[in-house]
């Protein structure tokens, strides 16, 4: 007999816990943003690693703002380096109801 659940094989995805509400605006709804749908973050502290790792702490325009986002969520960073249009993937380590920054 084969999983009911399953689609090709693979397990279908787990269903959203009745506890998040994912209706509610967030932060990203209420900043206003250019017209690429992007909006500036301030970087306030940048921690060096190793040669071409760093750990970056980014401020939100809002003191109150927390990111809600869960493990393994990511930010596209977009900036202008030496004239090049750079974007890279963020993944925050800070908790996800850390006000003001991530």
């Amino acid at each position: 007999m084969t999983n009911p659940t399953a689609v090709n094989g693979l397990a279908s995805q787990p269903q959203v816990s009745e506890y998040v509400n994912y209706s509610k605006s967030n932060l990203f709804d209420q900043v206003e943003k250019d017209e690429n749908g992007q909006f500036k973050l301030k970087v306030i502290k940048k921690d060096k690693l190793t040669h071409d790792s760093y750990i970056y702490e980014l401020e939100f325009p809002n003191k109150e703002w927390i990111s809600g986002l869960w493990p393994g969520g990511h930010f596209h960073l977009h900036l202008e380096v030496n004239g090049s249009n750079v974007s890279r993937k963020y993944t925050p380590i800070s908790l996800i109801n850390r006000k003001g920054s991530v």
